[in-house]
């Protein structure tokens, strides 16, 4: 099986190419940060159409995942999404497409695969138009809404810029009234390799590309506020915490999503059950935001 995975520098594409499964030829696109070595890199604009169906009729792959974004340009976002699922298309291949919950405006928690997106943020409204766009060009893609993704290594983005500050002994203040439902990148990461039909579901079986498509919701298995996520931040890596306190996004940030808790009401046929983003034990790796 040949799979072509975009953003290969991003926090879910290296937790998705440490999983890979043995009978997979990988490859992995970037464009500004070179992905990390040992792997099949090809650097393309994937904004640019001639360059994604060049390379596509070049590499005819059986799977394409989804993960490269940006949350300030829209073309990135959209466009991007575009080329990849029209020459995904072209090729015949499936398609897993990463999305958000920013699709949902956060008054009306939790949302499941089937509640009605209501995006607020320019990200929320740019992510729906590219999952729509990715469903129209590839009817049976596998759409796969997440939260927060967790990483202690690489340390995701908003866990090393709280470690920083602290450890520079700059004054942070978190939301304790903004709920997520973060997961742990090597979770997400699993899920999505069976949603590519290349690891077996709950059954043990390979679920057939008619079975794989649609909305997934991954969320992690807890609601937390940024507060909460925080303090575990805090406690997990050992930093001084004198700088931290807690404020009401309600009256800093009025416009933000107020809670985003996702549920899934497809996700226990994939068979790997998320963990908390913070937990004890040998394995206790991943944290999170």
């Amino acid at each position: 099986m040949r799979v072509v995975l975009t953003g290969g520098a991003g926090l879910v594409a290296r937790h998705v190419v440490r999983l890979v499964p043995n009978h997979v030829d990988l490859h992995v696109t970037w464009r500004s940060t070179p992905p990390p070595s040992g792997t099949t890199a090809h650097r393309i604009d994937l904004t640019d159409n001639a360059a994604v169906e060049s390379l596509w009729a070049e590499l005819r792959p059986d799977v394409v995942i989804h993960t490269a974004y940006s949350m300030t340009d829209r073309s990135d976002v959209v466009d991007a999404s575009v080329r990849v699922a029209l020459n995904t298309a072209a090729v015949g291949a499936s398609l897993v497409h990463l999305s958000s919950d920013m699709v949902f405006g956060g008054g009306s928690a939790p949302y499941s695969e089937l509640s009605v997106p209501d995006p607020i943020t320019d990200y929320g409204r740019w992510k729906l138009e590219a999952e729509t766009e990715a469903l129209r060009l590839v009817p049976d893609a596998a759409v796969t809404r997440t939260s927060l993704v967790a990483s202690a290594e690489p340390l995701d983005h908003q866990s090393a810029w709280l470690a920083q500050s602290l450890e520079a002994g700059e004054p942070v203040t978190l939301f304790d009234d903004e709920y997520r439902s973060p997961i742990r990148g090597e979770d997400l990461a699993a899920e999505l390799w069976v949603l590519a039909g290349a690891a077996p579901s709950q059954s043990g079986e390979v679920l057939s590309r008619a079975a794989r498509s649609g909305l997934w919701h991954l969320p992690g298995p807890e609601r937390l506020s940024r507060w909460e996520l925080g303090n575990r931040v805090v406690q997990f890596l050992g930093l001084p915490s004198e700088g931290l306190s807690r404020a009401a996004a309600a009256e800093i940030a009025p416009t933000r999503p107020r809670d985003l808790e996702l549920m899934s009401l497809r996700r226990q046929q994939l068979g790997v059950p998320p963990q908390p983003v913070m937990h004890s034990g040998a394995d206790s790796g991943p944290l999170g935001w």
